[in-house]
Order: structure tokens, then sequence, then C-alpha cells
């Protein structure tokens, strides 16, 4: 499914670290590039790249950090969400292929299992508190 997924996004112009960047900016207000890096589990000097292709494409826009003008801040822009809104949309069709043979209680009782796996793996997932 991940392979078909990264595939998909790729054909659609927005590779799956792009996405990444995408679907985390859309969480919240705008974050520091190091930030990003740490959630997506990427080296900073990759993602440096990614945004300059996605703030080429005016899908995200980068401002200086006011409390530090060394860094730089990271936001998605209205056409960045507009984007989003359609990469999901495929992510979505691909997830529901996979997925049909369970019905919608054994969709959601995968996807706790799964998030407990990832709360154990990566602490990335885990809960405060």
């Amino acid at each position: 499914m991940k392979a078909r997924v990264l595939g998909e996004l790729e054909h659609a112009g927005c590779p799956g670290f792009q996405y990444g960047v995408l679907a985390l900016l859309r969480e919240g207000p705008a974050l520091r590039q190091g930030r990003i890096a740490d959630s997506l589990g990427i080296d900073p000097s990759q993602l440096v790249g990614e945004l300059d292709e996605l703030e080429a494409n005016k899908l995200i826009e980068r401002r200086r950090d006011p409390a530090d003008r060394r860094r730089h801040m990271v936001a998605i822009t209205p056409k960045g969400e507009k984007e989003l809104l359609k990469l999901r949309r495929v992510v979505r069709g691909i997830e529901d292929q996979f997925l049909a043979p369970l019905d919608s209680k054994s969709r959601e009782q995968l996807h706790k299992l799964l998030l407990r796996i990832a709360e154990g793996q990566d602490p990335r997932y885990r809960r405060a508190g």
C-alpha cells in the first residue's frame, strides 16, 4: 500500500516527503524547519530541497522567525491547502481499495491497533500525559 501511495503521489507531482510536509503544516500554525525535519524523521539538509520546491510551486511560504532571525518558519498557503485536499483524495481512494474487505468497525479497530503499535515503537506517536 505504501509503495502504491508513494507512486500515485509522485504521479500527481508531489513526492511523499512533500505530501508529509503539507499534511504536517495543515495541522497547525507555522513550524520551524527543524521541527518539520524531526517530525518527519528526515535529515534537515534533505528537507531544504523539498521546501524549496514546495515554495517555488507556491504551496508553502517561509518567513524569518521573529524570535530568532536565524531560523525560518514554514506555513502552508491556500494553494497548498487545495493541493493537499486533492492529494488526500488520492490517498483515501487507495486506502478504500486496500481495506475494502473490512467494514467500518473493523477499519476503526485496525487503526487503533496500528496506532498502539506505533506508540510503542516511535516516540512521535506517543500521547502526552
